[in-house]
């Protein structure tokens, strides 16, 4: 019965050793986090801080992040995306904030049954992707909460 208990608790021992924990990281989001073009311009301050990382957004020219608001991204026009998405190529790496993420927000006037609204949002999001590759984020941080009165798509 103690050879039992040895085995096991070795093999315990043995699965505890092998598994790491996830590295905690501490990132930096609130409403004002930036957009691209200030945070490239401001690299210096924000690596002051104490994070490991912070949230980008897109400029409102570009559609600000609001993935489903289908008619405001009906006005962005292929040069501003293009010229965001060059925007995002040109960030240089930062030695301190290594795991930045792109924010994007649930605010919504789509129609939530419209399969061509579902199309838009589809290429919104392939979009916006792109964008945070192109800042080499290490990915996206979904905000559901949406904040314009009447735009409230969990009620």
């Amino acid at each position: 019965m103690a050879s039992i208990f040895l085995s096991a608790s070795l093999c315990l021992a043995d699965a505890q050793i092998v598994y790491d924990a996830p590295e905690k990281k501490l990132i930096d989001f609130s409403q004002h986090s930036p957009y691209i073009q200030y945070y490239k311009d401001h690299l210096t301050d924000y690596e002051k801080e104490p994070f490991d990382g912070i949230t980008l957004r897109l400029t409102k020219e570009a559609g600000n992040g609001d993935i489903f608001m289908v008619d405001n991204w009906a006005k962005v026009t292929a040069e501003v995306k293009e010229a965001e998405l060059k925007l995002a190529s040109s960030l240089k790496a930062s030695t301190m904030l290594t795991d930045n993420l792109l924010v994007l927000f649930g605010g919504s006037q789509m129609d939530w049954f419209s399969d061509e609204d579902w199309a838009k949002t589809e290429e919104h999001i392939r979009y916006a992707v792109g964008v945070a590759r192109a800042a080499k984020c290490k990915g996206i941080l979904w905000d559901p909460e949406p904040y314009k009165p009447g735009k409230n798509p969990w009620k």
